[in-house]
C-alpha cells in the first residue's frame, strides 16, 4: 500500500518530486517521523502497521 502511494513521488516523469523533497527534509526534524525513517532503514520495521518495531532500540 505504501509503495503504491509513494511510487509517483519517486518517478521522474511525475511533476511532484518537490513534495518528496520538502517532506523528506521536514521529516528529518520531526522526532516521530525521523524514528520511522530509521526503523524502516535498519529493517526493524517490516510493514506500515508493525507495532513490534516501536520497542526497537535505535
Amino acid at each position: 500500500m505504501a509503495s503504491r502511494i509513494m511510487t509517483p513521488l519517486y518517478q521522474s516523469h511525475y511533476p511532484v518530486g518537490w513534495i518528496r523533497d520538502i517532506g523528506t527534509v521536514a521529516g528529518r526534524y520531526l522526532p516521530a517521523v525521523y524514528r520511522q525513517y530509521m526503523l524502516t532503514l535498519c529493517g526493524a520495521k517490516q510493514s506500515t502497521w508493525d507495532m513490534q518495531a516501536a520497542n526497537a532500540n535505535l
